[in-house]
């Protein structure tokens, strides 16, 4: 008996002196069984062989074994010389090369990597890394194959964002990239079944979820990811799917892409967010009371129809800097722009509002402002100059105004630090393609004249010539 089989015998004895639960019986080995351990022992008494062939073809005998001889080689790692140990390392990884014995294989490999003990823990650890990065090679095959995009850091750097997933067998390969910090997927092929795949990659922090089939349900598993910080949505989500976002205990970033009610705002604002953008929301008294309330240090908000009182909450509102864009709404004017007087707003955005210059003297007054865009508006070059107060601004855009370049000009000399400043004429409409007169129907071709019929001889009375 070898000095293998007895620590084997030993570590049985211990474990069975400290189970609690009874011992299994023992059923007797077949004939076929006594046979094969005969045989694998065998194979491994051939890895001792001075022959290089030999050690070969006991090395490939091994792995052909599979999941089977796994447990087996990997306990014989461990009291074996280092020779011994580097050829069963060298097993294990053959058997990794199978995809349905990789995860198997890589669970021994980091097993005994993780040992420092071990004189082929480094051999390990490079074994490994090859089989991680065959499941990289691999995955990106397929996401790029069904219609995937995959976006590295560098030319070959790691995957940092996978984008165009649309099924959720596509979920199933993030898991091999561990630098993955970007999800989106869309499309009605992701269902809930995506979730727990996606748990899998524990790196992951942003996710974008698009016009799929993820139902509240699935909102509420998100709280498994466990590091994602970063939401956006855009489908049809119900109020219950809103509440159930409370779950994800790390996330600080929410973008909702859909129209929002009374209720699923009063649901975001409790949670503990630093930046929140809402497209679609509908103004009334309840959410102008609500926006009061927002405790997101960044508020970015995109709104339509808005009107003077519609802005009646910017002044007192709780967030550190607003992003405010307002586009085709012709209701609201110069008074309304008021209630932007000394607020937090770094960026405003107006396209076809009813304001006049007179807005420009309140705009004037918002010292934090950075970005600002008007179009389709009368201010001209004299009301351009209420904004020479804004020394932070960096961005100024104009379109379909009064305000000619010597006005750009005159704004930049008095806003030093104003970097980017255009104005735009109005577009030019689109002429209407011409369109080509229909052909004329052809005319019906004019019937021809029946041709003569020349006239029967006559019978009887015909005389024949003398």
């Amino acid at each position: 008996m070898n000095q293998w089989q007895l620590n084997r015998i030993g570590i049985t004895l211990a474990v069975a002196c400290f189970s609690v639960a009874p011992l299994p019986i023992v059923h007797a080995q077949s004939p076929q069984q006594n046979k094969r351990e005969l045989a694998i022992e065998d194979e491994f008494q051939k890895l001792r062989s001075a022959k290089f062939g030999v050690r070969q073809l006991a090395t490939q005998r091994l792995a052909e074994l599979g999941s089977d001889a796994l447990i087996e080689i990997e306990s014989r790692v461990r009291y074996e010389d280092i020779d011994f140990q580097r050829h069963c390392v060298d097993i294990i990884a053959l058997i990794g090369r199978d995809e349905n014995t990789r995860d198997q294989a890589m669970e021994a490999l980091q097993r005994l990597s993780d040992d420092r003990e071990l004189a082929c823990s480094g051999e390990a650890t490079y074994k490994l890394h090859q089989l991680k990065e065959a499941n990289i090679k691999q995955a990106v095959k397929f996401l790029t194959s069904t219609g995937a995009r995959v976006h590295r850091m560098g030319a070959n750097g790691p995957i940092y964002s996978v984008s165009g997933i649309t099924r959720d067998e596509q979920c199933e390969q993030l898991q091999y990239f561990l630098k993955l910090s970007n999800v989106s997927l869309s499309g009605k092929g992701v269902t809930n079944k995506c979730i727990p795949l996606l748990a899998k990659s524990t790196a992951i922090q942003g996710l974008s979820i698009s016009q799929t089939s993820i139902s509240t349900t699935g909102l509420a598993e998100l709280s498994k990811v466990a590091n994602l910080n970063r939401l956006s949505l855009y489908g049809n989500f119900s109020s219950e799917g809103i509440r159930e976002l409370k779950k994800i205990k790390r996330l600080t970033s929410l973008t909702l892409l859909m129209r929002i009610t009374e209720e699923e705002l009063e649901q975001i604002i409790q949670l503990p967010l630093s930046s929140l953008l809402l497209t679609q929301l509908q103004m009334s008294p309840k959410v102008s009371e609500l926006l009061q309330k927002v405790s997101a240090k960044q508020l970015t908000l995109h709104l339509t129809g808005v009107e003077d009182a519609g802005l009646n909450w910017v002044r007192d509102c709780k967030a550190n800097s607003i992003q405010l864009t307002i586009n085709i709404s012709p209701k609201l004017t110069d008074a309304g722009i008021e209630h932007l007087q000394h607020s937090n707003v770094y960026q405003l955005n107006l396209v076809r509002t009813g304001i006049t210059e007179k807005a420009l003297k309140t705009i004037g007054t918002m010292l934090k402002l950075q970005s600002l865009s008007i179009s389709d508006s009368p201010i001209d070059d004299d009301s351009l100059m209420h904004l020479k107060d804004l020394q932070l601004l960096r961005q100024l855009s104009l379109t379909n105004t009064k305000v000619t370049a010597a006005g750009i000009e005159a704004i930049k000399a008095k806003i030093p630090r104003l970097g980017y400043a255009r104005v735009m004429p109005p577009p030019k409409p689109v002429a209407p393609k011409p369109v080509a007169p229909k052909p004329a129907a052809p005319k019906p071709a004019a019937e021809k004249p029946a041709a003569e019929k020349p006239a029967a001889p006559k019978v009887g009375n015909t005389k024949k010539p003398s």
